[in-house]
C-alpha cells in the first residue's frame, strides 16, 4: 500500500465511479479498477462492492477512507512544507545567542535577512555561551553564537575579533595611558560582570598573574549600569570594545589592554556532520557575509590564478 493508492482510493469513493476517478487522475479505469483490487488483495479485507450499480464502501471501506483522508492531507502538508522549505518561502532556524554578543553583534549581522526572507521564523535561545554551545552540540539548536575558543566538536566560522578595553573614568590616571597592563589595575577599584560572564574569569587569572588580587567592589549583570558608575567614578571596569561603543560618553575613556588573549572573538558554531538545508545554507551565508563587511581581515579573498 502506498499513497498512489490510497489517492486512487479516495478519489473512487468521492466520486462513486471507476470512470468518472480514472478521468481525474489521468489514467484508465481498468488500471484504476486493477489499482483497487491490489489493495483489497493486500490489505485482505473486502473496501468497496456495487449496489443497484451504484458504488459503496463496506465498514473497512469507510475506515480506510476516514484514515486515507487524514494520511492525505498530513502528505499534502509535509510536501508543501518542503517545497516551501526548498524555495526559502517558509522555514524555521533554532539560534542560540549569549546575552554580550545578543546586545552588541547579533543585530549587526542578522539586518536584512528577515527582510529577505520574511517567512523563515528564527527561534532565538538566549543563555551562557557554554550552554549555548552544549545546546548546539545536542542538535537543539542549529546554529550558536559563542566566544572562542571552541572544541573541533563543531563546525565553526569566525565572524567578529574585537578586543575587551579597559574603562575609566576621564579623570582617572590610566586615562592617559595607550595600552593598559594588568599590573597597573593593582590599586583600582573595579566594577565587573558577574562570575557568569568570561569576563570575570579572565581578570582573575590575568591579576593573578601579576601577584595580586584585583579589588573587586561590585559584581553586576547589566554592562549599561556598570558604564553609569564608571561614568560618576566609582570604579574602573574591564569590558568588550564592542559593548562600549553602544554607549558613547564624554566622561569615559576605554584603553586597549596589553594581554593578547584578552579579545572578544565570535563565532557562529553548528554541529557536525549536520545535514543543510537550503535554510540552512542561507543563514550562514548571510551571516558570514555580513560579518566580512565588518571584518574584512577573517575573510581574506582569494588568490586569482
Amino acid at each position: 500500500m502506498d499513497i498512489k493508492q490510497l489517492r486512487y482510493f479516495v478519489t473512487v469513493v468521492k466520486m462513486r465511479s471507476f470512470s468518472a476517478a480514472g478521468k481525474s487522475l489521468f489514467i484508465s479505469q481498468s488500471t484504476l479498477s486493477k489499482s483497487m483490487q491490489n489493495l483489497e488483495e493486500e490489505l485482505g479485507v473486502p473496501l468497496i462492492y456495487f449496489n443497484a450499480k451504484k458504488l459503496h464502501t463496506t465498514s473497512y471501506g469507510t475506515e480506510l477512507y476516514n484514515l486515507a483522508q487524514n494520511l492525505l492531507s498530513q502528505y499534502e502538508a509535509i510536501s508543501n512544507s518542503l517545497h516551501g522549505m526548498a524555495a526559502l518561502e517558509k522555514g524555521s532556524l533554532r539560534i542560540g545567542i549569549p546575552p554580550i554578543i545578543g546586545t552588541c553583534v547579533f543585530p549587526r549581522l542578522i539586518t536584512g535577512f528577515i527582510q529577505k526572507y520574511p517567512g523563515i521564523d528564527l527561534i532565538i535561545t538566549q543563555d551562557k555561551a557554554k550552554v549555548i554551545q552544549q545546546m548546539v552540540a545536542s542538535n537543539r539548536l542549529d546554529f550558536g553564537f559563542t566566544m572562542l575558543p571552541v572544541t573541533n566538536e563543531f563546525l565553526s566560522i569566525p565572524l567578529i575579533r574585537e578586543r575587551d578595553v579597559c574603562v575609566v573614568h576621564k579623570s582617572n590616571p590610566l586615562a592617559e595611558k595607550e595600552l593598559i597592563h594588568f599590573s597597573d589595575l593593582k590599586n583600582e577599584k573595579l566594577i565587573l560582570l558577574d562570575e557568569k560572564f568570561r569576563m570575570y574569569t579572565n581578570v582573575l587569572t590575568y591579576c593573578r598573574r601579576e601577584n595580586f588580587e584585583p579589588h573587586i567592589i561590585m559584581q553586576l549583570q547589566e554592562w549599561d549600569l556598570i558604564l553609569q558608575l564608571v561614568k560618576y567614578n566609582v570604579g574602573s571596569t574591564i569590558l568588550p570594545k564592542p559593548i562600549v561603543e553602544l554607549y558613547p560618553d564624554e566622561d569615559l575613556v576605554s584603553v586597549p589592554l596589553n594581554v593578547e588573549t584578552a579579545d572578544f572573538s565570535i563565532a557562529m558554531i553548528s554541529p557536525k556532520n549536520q545535514y543543510e538545508t537550503n535554510v540552512m545554507r542561507v543563514f550562514k551565508e548571510h551571516i558570514q557575509a555580513a560579518a566580512a563587511l565588518q571584518n574584512p581581515a577573517l575573510f581574506p579573498e582569494e588568490e586569482e590564478n
